[in-house]
């Protein structure tokens, strides 16, 4: 809902445009915390960075809900989320 909402009204509605950038960095710090969480407690690597990894799991979330959005048969798309949770999975090494 956030992705239609913006793309459809940030190009012309400042209040959206500051709504979603509150809610990204909300959704940052969650997932940086929960990246903290798991690394401290030896779930993944400790060379983690986990601002960096949150915004790419933010992107990777996004990406899939586009392809979604857009069509894709569910084969294609559980191909894509696969192939999703093994460059996740190969990224934080455990």
């Amino acid at each position: 809902m956030m992705a239609n909402s913006v793309a459809a009204l940030s190009a012309q509605d400042e209040d959206m445009r500051t709504r979603a950038c509150r809610l990204y960095s909300e959704t940052l710090t969650l997932f940086t915390r929960r990246i903290i969480e798991a690394r401290d407690s030896g779930e993944i690597d400790e060379d983690i960075d986990p601002e960096s990894t949150a915004r790419a799991l933010i992107a990777v979330r996004q990406g899939i809900e586009f392809l979604h959005k857009a069509g894709l048969s569910a084969e294609e798309l559980q191909r894509a989320k696969n192939a999703a949770l093994e460059m996740i999975e190969r990224s934080v090494g455990r």
